[in-house]
């Protein structure tokens, strides 16, 4: 490089040092840390859009519709009846869960009923919630007696 190439340089470097005092002063004056400067900008804020009452119950409804649609599916499951079968597969130890399973399902009932006679009258020995409990062990006893029929597979 010669002179002019020099010259041009640290001009070069005294516009970069200028530019760099120039957002240095900038970053202290937006970040707030600039003692000159007391007063600070306040935060935009976003007006909220006022929904009308006739739209807040459409929107509600709508939303109860696809919830009762969720739920019907499985209101619909424990509401079948459960029906014997001529020869069940398992045959149950007398007194045991099973046993208690399949007294209730020889009378004409509903999977609801059997699990509510369930809860009322098993003795469960669980930290979770003794309908749930009762749900999982009634469905997979019905199961294995034969009462129920799996779906799929």
């Amino acid at each position: 490089m010669g002179i002019l190439g020099a010259m041009d340089m640290n001009e070069l470097i005294e516009q970069l040092q200028t530019e760099r005092h120039r957002i240095d002063a900038v970053i202290k004056l937006l970040s707030g840390s600039d003692t000159t400067t007391s007063a600070k900008v306040p935060k935009a804020t976003r007006k909220r859009k006022k929904i009308s009452a006739e739209a807040r119950e459409r929107i509600g409804d709508a939303q109860r519709k696809r919830w009762a649609k969720q739920k019907s599916p499985e209101k619909d499951f424990y509401a079948q009846r459960v029906v014997a079968t001529a020869h069940p597969p398992h045959i149950p130890r007398p007194g045991s869960f099973f046993d208690m399973v399949r007294a209730q399902a020889a009378k004409p009932t509903t999977l609801a009923r059997i699990i509510a006679y369930c809860v009322a009258n098993g003795k469960f020995t669980t930290a979770k919630s003794t309908t749930f409990v009762a749900t999982v062990r009634v469905r997979h006893a019905l199961t294995r007696l034969g009462y129920l029929q799996r779906v799929g597979n």
